[in-house]
């Protein structure tokens, strides 16, 4: 198993934790993004399907107009043609409105026409009626009358064209996908607007058609009683497909509101059939007037296209609602897709940032041990094998931060020695050579100077041999800590050696104000010292330097400071005394 893994394994090792976490995050999310792809591309799919059968039932109700008006002129021109002079009027008015249904096809979207594929069928629907137009051109005036064959040639032409048409829905149905609609309510609509309804409407239109001619002209002839007796069996045929699409829709509603027109649609044309086998088949004599029988024959025709017309809107109501089904599905699968995307990610980056986290933790915590602070120890949150990573790094920093801790304590109290007055606790003379470069630094960017104090114990060699060098280290003390009470900052009074003691400071405003912290420190060490096992009073001298009037360096500062104490001493000492070049020259 371990061969097989070999080669990830030895991948994975050579990539950071970031790189391994991207890896692993592209490749489940390429998985996952083409699983999501896949399902959203199914949806938009049936989305587009649904909205071009949309359009195949917009583009057919307009075909279903004009197959209407196509009807109404061929019953209307034969009736004409058979001497039926009344309808000479209607038949113009019809004339306009096919021409206005063919220009409002023409004008329709170029795009549904380019979805849908009509043009060429459409281009040769044309130009049969323009055939037709140019061939039975009808004015007020008609010059022909009672010719079978002009009548015959007449409604063949006027049939083929709109045999053409139903055909042309058809197509339409097919280039818009609705002959395979998958749900079986929409199929089912689709059927009846599609295939039953304007069959029986074709054949009601044949039969008003033939039946005014024959209404006209009072005369029927063998064949035209054999043409009569076949559709009537076709409508009949029709009418029980149609009888057989009511109650078959899941919806009750559909249901409902289909079921009332398909009986309405059934009882007008059964009542056409039996005037027409009374009237006309089955009669001695024809007396029914032709504008009575155009007129039930519409009738049954009207209510066909009213079944047309409901079956219609409520198939596109069942597309619209499974286009806002698939959108809000859609939708639903983008939110949901994208907020596990975004969970995995999340969980995906917690794990990196859980990983990360200890390892930079550990790194930092050995970053800093090795860098020498022994007090740092690493506190996991995680519970996995890095925790005892961890563990392991405490005990380690546990065992070497005692030795190190007492060597460090060790060498800095070697340092500390080093820099301090054994005696007096006070910095010595090598830490004044460290603290007064850091302090002439600061001067010369300041632009400010700086004033060297140097103070001496008057008559301190008699005290030491009169009262012993233990008294005298009592009283060495004594002046430490009254010195260091009168500044404010740390290591500012030095101890040179024996009962020399120095102390520097910058940021003054004046020589007044020098000689205030002067006679401040005279006035300090004249109180008694009470350390002593008598009331002791000490006096001292002190000389000043100022930089960078006497001296740009801290050795003739303080020589001169030395000398200007001198002064001050053979002044009779407990005094103070500034340096000035004329004592140099003494």
């Amino acid at each position: 198993m371990r061969g097989l893994l070999l080669p990830a394994t030895t991948l994975l090792n050579r990539l950071k934790y970031i790189q391994k976490f991207m890896l692993i995050f592209v490749l489940f999310m390429l998985s996952v993004g083409f699983a999501v792809y896949l399902l959203v591309a199914d949806i938009n799919e049936g989305i587009e399907v649904s909205e071009l059968e949309r359009q195949g039932v917009a583009y057919n109700n307009q075909i279903r107009i004009l197959l209407e008006h196509l009807q109404q002129h061929r019953g209307l021109s034969n009736a004409l043609l058979n001497g039926e002079e009344t309808f000479k009027a209607t038949l113009l008015q019809k004339q306009g409105q096919v021409a206005e249904d063919i220009e409002r096809i023409d004008q329709m979207d170029p795009t549904v026409i380019l979805n849908l594929r009509t043009k060429e069928s459409w281009s040769l629907i044309k130009e049969q009626w323009r055939a037709i137009h140019n061939r039975f051109i009808l004015t007020p005036e008609p010059k022909v009358y009672g010719d079978n064959e002009i009548i015959g040639e007449n409604f063949e032409l006027h049939t083929a064209v709109i045999s053409d048409l139903l055909a042309h829905m058809i197509y339409v149905a097919h280039t818009s996908h609705l002959l395979i609609d998958p749900d079986p309510d929409s199929y089912r609509l689709m059927d009846n607007l599609v295939n039953k309804l304007p069959l029986l409407i074709e054949t009601t239109g044949q039969l008003r058609g033939l039946g005014s001619g024959i209404a006209a002209k009072k005369v029927l002839t063998s064949d035209e009683k054999i043409q009569l007796i076949v559709r009537s069996g076709m409508l009949h045929s029709a009418m029980n497909q149609l009888r057989n699409q009511q109650h078959i829709f899941s919806k009750g509603s559909l249901n409902t509101r289909i079921h009332a027109y398909i009986d309405h649609n059934l009882v007008t044309t059964q009542s056409l059939l039996d005037m027409l086998q009374k009237e006309i088949i089955e009669a001695n004599a024809i007396h029914i007037q032709p504008s009575v029988y155009y007129e039930e024959a519409t009738k049954a025709m009207d209510a066909g296209f009213r079944n047309y017309d409901i079956a219609s809107p409520s198939l596109d109501q069942l597309l619209n609602e499974r286009i806002e089904r698939l959108t809000n599905q859609k939708m639903i699968t983008i939110v949901f897709s994208s907020s596990v995307i975004l969970l995995i990610f999340m969980l995906f980056w917690a794990f990196y940032e859980s990983v990360i986290t200890t390892v930079l933790t550990l790194q930092r915590a050995s970053a800093r041990f090795a860098m020498g602070d022994l007090s740092i120890r690493v506190e996991l949150a995680s519970q996995d094998e890095l925790k005892h990573v961890g563990l392991a790094f405490n005990k380690m920093a546990d065992a070497f931060g005692s030795m190190i801790t007492e060597r460090k304590q060790y060498e800095e109290k070697i340092e500390y020695q080093a820099f301090h007055d054994s005696l007096t606790d006070l910095p010595n003379r090598a830490l004044l050579n460290i603290r007064f470069s850091q302090a002439l630094t600061d001067v010369l960017r300041n632009k400010e100077f700086l004033v060297v104090m140097f103070l001496d114990l008057d008559r301190f060699k008699m005290i030491n041999d009169t009262l012993g060098h233990e008294k005298g280290d009592l009283l060495l003390k004594e002046v430490a800590n009254r010195l260091r009470n009168c500044f404010d900052q740390d290591d500012i009074v030095f101890r040179m050696g024996g009962d020399e003691f120095l102390f520097f400071f910058s940021n003054v405003q004046s020589i007044e104000v020098i000689e205030e912290l002067a006679n401040q420190i005279l006035v300090s060490l004249s109180k008694p010292i009470k350390s002593l096992s008598n009331d002791f009073f000490v006096s001292t001298s002190i000389g000043i330097s100022l930089f960078p009037a006497d001296g740009d360096n801290i050795e003739t500062l303080v020589k001169n400071a030395d000398v200007a104490m001198y002064a001050a001493k053979k002044d009779g000492g407990n005094n103070y005394r500034f340096y000035n070049h004329k004592m140099g020259a003494q």
